[in-house]
């Protein structure tokens, strides 16, 4: 049912937004984008059809709405901030790939508007870290690399990230990206990422 409801929100924001300027996106630093022009025109049912969708959907549902994801913060943010605690709740029973993908979108939900404490995140991701060290998990381990900051990232699995890099690509290029400034170790890998 949920992502029925997933599919009926994403057409009625369609909807809304096809006479707007179609490519200025949720957020827009000319127009202000449809976070701007679209929370008048939602009606109290359009509201309700978000509240209920938030209440039976998961992340993989949710990121059926594609550009609407980022909007609906905006326009239900006690209730978005709701399911995203929800969900936090349900991840130690969770697969790792559900785990990742949470991790890697809650980047985003740390900052303004700040929907999830970066210490709770920093905490789900710390939980992680040894089974992102097994090489079926290294997407997790390039997630936790790329969203911690940088004074967070233990050394033990900087060091460990360092080795799986050398044959990993992926992992090379993560930690150069967040660690060339702190550790000279990954410079290393600028130049294979080159190739």
């Amino acid at each position: 049912m949920s992502l029925q409801q997933v599919n009926q929100v994403k057409a009625r924001l369609d909807s809304l937004a096809s006479p707007s300027h179609e490519s200025c996106g949720v957020f827009c630093s000319t127009c202000g984008g449809y976070a701007r022009r679209l929370p008048p025109l939602l009606t109290s049912g359009d509201h309700d059809a978000i509240k209920a969708m938030l209440e039976s959907s998961t992340l993989s549902e949710l990121k059926q709405l594609g550009m609407w994801l980022e909007f609906l913060p905006v326009v239900q943010g006690a209730a978005f901030r709701r399911w995203i605690m929800q969900t936090l709740e349900e991840l130690p029973g969770a697969d790792v790939q559900a785990v990742d993908a949470f991790i890697f979108e809650a980047r985003h939900w740390t900052s303004s508007p700040q929907l999830l404490a970066y210490s709770k995140l920093r905490e789900l991701a710390l939980q992680y870290v040894e089974q992102a060290l097994l090489p079926e998990n290294w997407s997790l381990l390039e997630t936790i690399l790329l969203t911690l900051k940088v004074e967070d990232i233990p050394t033990d699995l900087i060091d460990q990230a360092i080795e799986i890099a050398e044959t990993d690509h992926q992992i090379a290029r993560a930690l150069y990206n967040r660690l060339r400034e702190m550790d000279p170790r990954v410079r290393q890998f600028s130049s294979d990422l080159k190739s």
